[in-house]
């Protein structure tokens, strides 16, 4: 960084910190009136899945190749189903939460992504709409 040493060097000193257990949030049983699903792409072709309570808490994330059925069922697996859950519109995500909630959980769709699609179908383009469900 500060041009003393090579970027291998550097590398090599801080790969611990790739190797540092992060510890997933406590399955407490308790029910949420809400809960947002999303996932965002990290890179090297990760996707993180996250799950927010209504004080944008994060109570369950997953590491996942890309956004499935099977990803999202492994994030939500160990929750009480909430209320209402708010996601993208992804057919993964809708299914999972069929298979592991059933019908006893309202689906809205997030108006952001709501937004986005229609402005990408309109224009070509969705520039400048951030992902702001989980905050």
């Amino acid at each position: 960084m500060d041009g003393t040493k090579s970027g291998r060097t550097l590398r090599r000193e801080l790969a611990w910190c790739w190797t540092v257990p992060v510890p997933k949030p406590p399955a407490t049983g308790e029910i949420y009136d809400q809960l947002f699903l999303d996932g965002t792409q990290i890179a090297y072709r990760w996707t993180l899945l996250i799950a927010c309570n209504q004080a944008r808490q994060v109570v369950a994330w997953q590491w996942a190749t890309s956004e499935t059925s099977a990803a999202y069922q492994a994030l939500i697996s160990g929750l009480a189903p909430p209320r209402v859950v708010t996601v993208d519109g992804a057919s993964g995500t809708l299914k999972a939460i069929k298979t592991l909630w059933g019908d006893q959980t309202r689906v809205q769709r997030c108006l952001i992504h709501v937004h986005r699609n229609n402005r990408e179908d309109l224009t070509g383009s969705a520039e400048g709409i951030g992902d702001i469900c989980c905050g």
